[in-house]
């Protein structure tokens, strides 16, 4: 595995644990987190920090009634 693509997970498991502390602090004030759409986005960006290289996002899915 090269170093982009570890760099990657280490990102999405970031943003899935980031999604897990959300839930457990709805739940902790009594919300159920189904009424919270949520979106995680981070970039990896170049070594002079100044552009994005590419976008990592971690989204809950609304589930609409047909």
């Amino acid at each position: 595995m090269d170093d982009d693509t570890e760099l990657e997970v280490v990102v999405m498991e970031g943003l899935c644990k980031a999604r897990k502390a959300l839930e457990d602090c709805l739940s902790k004030y009594g919300y159920d987190s189904a009424y919270v759409d949520t979106r995680f986005t981070a970039w990896i960006v170049d070594a002079s920090f100044t552009t994005r290289l590419r976008r990592i996002e971690y989204e809950t899915e609304v589930k609409e009634e047909k």
